[in-house]
């Protein structure tokens, strides 16, 4: 048991806290979200903003349209590479 009276002895174990320790840098609730805030703010005004006249919208809209057409095509002609070779697979006979 520690005196209350003695201030020389030194106390070796010291006061034991459970849980992570105290860093004296905490935020409140308020300060963390007004960070957050400042934040996002910061990021929408980095991201440029793109004007496009009414030919080079329409230039993009046909060209993404064509690039879907290839891409289905593509899409479609390997599903049939793959049905053609599920079939020679099963038809060809085993040798024993």
């Amino acid at each position: 048991m520690i005196d209350s009276n003695d201030k020389t002895t030194f106390d070796l174990f010291g006061n034991k806290r459970r849980g992570r320790p105290v860093t004296g840098k905490a935020k409140s609730d308020a300060q963390r979200m007004r960070e957050y805030r400042e934040r996002k703010k910061k990021e929408q005004a980095a991201t440029p903003e793109i004007t496009l006249s009414v030919a080079q919208f329409e230039m993009l809209t046909a060209t993404i349209a064509q690039l879907t057409k290839e891409r289905d095509e593509a899409l479609k002609q390997l599903q049939e590479a793959q049905e053609n070779a599920v079939i020679s697979i099963l038809c060809k006979p085993h040798s024993m």
